[in-house]
């Protein structure tokens, strides 16, 4: 049609959905549900343009029981509270609360970080090469490397450690934050 253009092929344009879904239809809304909870408002109170599915509404509020974030009632906890001034997911959130509460919330940064960026791997069928016992320690050994790399004004992906720049500045923004 006129004004339009589509670099694809013939088949996955026939296969494409003639509209997007809106995200609040697509997504989890574990976020949307916490968000809503520190400004005091529960999400099944509120009218949206596109209604999300009552029970991923629901789904969300009990993840959020299960983390410890939310109590029965679907208020914020302690812990919700502290995972609510965090610029991570509930999830991650409630990993770092629990590090908080064992005393090794400093260790646990950069593997948030990490988390949050959905890792630093370029070519996600290769490590990094750092550690082979666990892809966690293997992200978090690369996110250091980078990140101590930045703060001496160095910051660059090393060679052969398959290490996404674009990932690594992402994941050293949220440790900033955090």
């Amino acid at each position: 049609q006129p004004g339009i253009f589509v670099l694809c092929s013939q088949k996955s344009f026939a296969e494409r959905e003639l509209a997007t879904r809106p995200e609040i239809e697509r997504l989890a809304l574990t976020e949307l549900v916490m968000h809503c909870a520190t400004l005091g408002v529960r999400t099944h109170e509120l009218t949206f343009d596109y209604a999300p599915n009552p029970e991923k509404l629901t789904e969300a509020e009990t993840k959020l029981q299960r983390l410890g974030l939310f109590d029965q009632e679907c208020q914020l906890t302690q812990a919700g509270r502290f995972v609510a001034g965090l610029p991570v997911g509930p999830e991650t959130g409630a990993m770092l609360w629990h590090a908080k509460l064992l005393g090794c919330l400093g260790a646990m940064l950069p593997l948030a970080a990490v988390i949050e960026v959905g890792g630093l791997r370029r070519n996600p069928r290769r490590s990094h090469g750092l550690d082979t016992t666990s892809d966690y320690l293997d992200a978090v050994l690369a996110f250091r490397l980078m990140y101590f790399a930045k703060k001496k004004r160095s910051f660059g992906a090393p060679e052969g450690r398959n290490i996404s720049l674009r990932r690594s500045l992402a994941a050293s923004d949220i440790m900033h934050d955090l």
